[in-house]
């Protein structure tokens, strides 16, 4: 499945596969100022329990020396 949405200069593409969503996220010069970050959380409507997922990419910010392989939840 693939989309792609926009709203208030943020864009999102995203493809998913079986195992895996790709995110490609564009942000509006204009609003490079005031942007703080981002989160991705999983919400399983079955259970009803929400999940922050981790990732590999982080901020210089919050983890200025990150070790090879380290996961940072996005939260």
């Amino acid at each position: 499945m693939r989309r792609q949405v926009s709203q208030n200069g943020l864009t999102v593409n995203f493809i998913a596969g079986t195992h895996v969503v790709f995110f490609g996220i564009d942000l509006a010069k204009d609003q490079h100022k005031e942007f703080l970050g981002f989160g991705f959380k999983r919400h399983d409507h079955v259970e009803g329990e929400i999940t922050w997922l981790r990732g590999f990419k982080t901020f210089e910010m919050t983890e200025p020396h990150p070790a090879p392989g380290e996961s940072f939840s996005t939260q």
